[in-house]
Formats: structure tokens, sequence, C-alpha cells
């Protein structure tokens, strides 16, 4: 998946409006991957990019009910977990795991979208 594949997944189970070819920043350009996507939020059109701001990574991951932690099963790595059924917590946790490499904040902001992205993958098989 690209990096633009989980972010417009990412911002379906967020419930962000991803741009239609008529809607384009002020600059014409509907997506550049250091920006992220040209979304539509209540206070209007802005950039948003949870891989690379790590204020967009946490509020996606609030939104999202999103746990976050680091581990050493299979080498250091970020684990993010979320439920396969939001309205069933009984049920087990699903997690999105990513290396910690050179960068754990970029590698949790990651991990954080992979999720997001898995959440919304799911919603696009549910309709």
């Amino acid at each position: 998946m690209t990096d633009r594949e989980m972010l417009e997944l990412a911002a379906r189970a967020a419930g962000i409006r991803t741009p239609s070819p008529d809607d384009m920043d002020p600059g014409g350009r509907q997506y550049e991957e250091s920006l992220g996507l040209w979304c539509k939020f209540k206070w209007g059109w802005n950039w948003w990019n949870p891989l690379a701001d790590d204020g967009d990574a946490l509020r996606l991951a609030v939104k999202l009910d999103i746990e976050i932690y680091q581990g050493d099963d299979e080498g250091p790595a970020v684990c993010a977990g979320y439920w396969g059924k939001p309205e069933r917590r009984d049920v087990a946790r699903l997690y999105c795991i990513e290396p910690l490499a050179d960068d754990p904040y970029a590698a949790t902001r990651r991990a954080i979208v992979h999720t997001a992205a898995e959440i919304g993958r799911q919603m696009e098989e549910t309709t």
C-alpha cells in the first residue's frame, strides 16, 4: 500500500473529507508527498499528513481509539492496536507493527496511520 493510499484510508476512518478532482488547493495541487492530503475540516481546507506531523498523528490515534506501545518481540518496534469490532470490546485487539529503525517518532506515526488505514479498509469492506 502506498503512503497516499494509507492516508486516504486513514482519513476515511477518521471521517475526514478527502479531495475530489474539483477540490484543489490554492496552489493547484491535490497531493504532494511531503505535504500529505488536502482535506476538508470544520474550519476549511488544510493539509493533513499524520505520517509527518505529530499532532495530526496523535489526533488520529485519539479519534480512532488506537493504543500505542513499544515492544521488543522480534526486535524493537512500535505496536498500534485497535479493536477489530469497535462495538465489541470482548474480541481480540488487532495490531499493526512498525520497526523502530532510526526514528522512533516516524515509526510511531507510521504505525498509527497504518492502523487507521486498516480500520478504513474494514469500513470499505462493510459498505
